[in-house]
């Protein structure tokens, strides 16, 4: 019984966060998109789920560089994977199959709107 209970509490813990990340993330001016994808985006909240969530941004920092500093800013009580691509990068890289399928396997969460 008390395994039933921490799933339900860690279950509830990634959606909050989930929700949490992503007010964190559409409050930054350099974030462009946030797309979700991973075990949790199909479905998956068991207590081994992550969140995996991929990251737009306008950035100068190399790639790992800019990761380790956006991670640095978010706040999450779970465990969170974060790749920080910028504009240019998703679209050179974009037809490579890691990108390709957490693209299509994954949930577009937030996009910044272009003003009109």
């Amino acid at each position: 019984m008390e395994l039933t209970a921490e799933r339900e509490r860690y279950a509830t813990a990634l959606a909050s966060d989930l929700d949490l990340l992503v007010q964190q993330l559409s409050h930054m001016p350099a974030v462009h998109k946030v797309i979700l994808f991973g075990s949790y985006a199909a479905g998956r909240r068991d207590l081994l789920t992550d969140l995996d969530m991929l990251v737009v941004m306008d950035s100068d920092l190399d790639f790992v560089a800019r990761g380790a500093e956006l991670a640095r800013r978010l706040r999450a009580g779970v465990a969170l994977d974060l790749l920080v691509y910028t504009p240019r990068e998703m679209e050179q890289m974009s037809r490579r199959p890691f990108l390709r399928h957490a693209l299509a396997s994954g949930r577009t969460l937030y996009e910044k709107r272009c003003p009109s």
